[in-house]
């Protein structure tokens, strides 16, 4: 089956922007732009992290109302969440930073209670674990994800967490988010399904 990260106005798939293809482009720019900005030895796993972010970001839109909901299937909105699970999946690895720039790239940076509560509530940790095989069937890179050896202070958690989204949005002379200019250059007719 192929999986969609982002459908266009007229149903047909042709011009669907496969879900695979956008987390490695969101994951492998930020990395691109991490290691560019940031050169030295004391953040050499950053660009990894923002790398991994940027794969786990939309782990959600692999559940199978996701995609019915991208074919126009009239979907519950707790059924289309899809930030928790790639969220869920770096908090419960340890890496707090990359949780809280996941849940927040839609809506913005949740506190930490909303953070607890997206990753346990209905569209955390459960759907993280339902999607997970498929995830690492599309991109088996996912499976060299390790618990972070590393723990983040908490000044450390607040600004990579910023920095991560920045990287994933930035785009050099770009006015737009990366991930936002990356769909729309992909799909020009693209509804406004995130």
């Amino acid at each position: 089956m192929t999986y969609f990260a982002h459908s266009d106005a007229d149903q047909s798939t042709d011009g669907w922007q496969v879900l695979l293809e956008h987390l490695r482009a969101v994951g492998d720019g930020a990395r691109q732009r991490a290691e560019r900005f940031i050169s030295n030895t004391t953040t050499s796993t950053f660009g990894p992290e923002c790398q991994f972010s940027g794969w786990l970001h939309d782990l959600g839109k692999y559940r199978p109302e996701f995609q019915d909901y991208l074919k126009g299937i009239a979907t519950e909105k707790e059924k289309r969440y899809h930030k928790q699970a790639g969220a869920a999946k770096a908090a419960l690895l340890g890496y707090y930073s990359v949780a809280f720039a996941i849940a927040g790239h839609h809506g913005g940076m949740p506190n930490r209670t909303n953070l607890k509560d997206g990753i346990f509530g209905s569209s955390g940790k459960a759907v993280c674990d339902a999607v997970w095989d498929i995830a690492v069937a599309e991109n088996p890179a996912l499976m060299k994800l390790e618990p972070n050896p590393d723990p983040e202070t908490e000044m450390e958690i607040d600004f990579k967490s910023r920095l991560i989204l920045t990287f994933w949005w930035m785009r050099i002379g770009a006015t737009r988010p990366t991930t936002i200019v990356e769909s729309r250059d992909f799909l020009p007719n693209r509804k406004s399904k995130n």
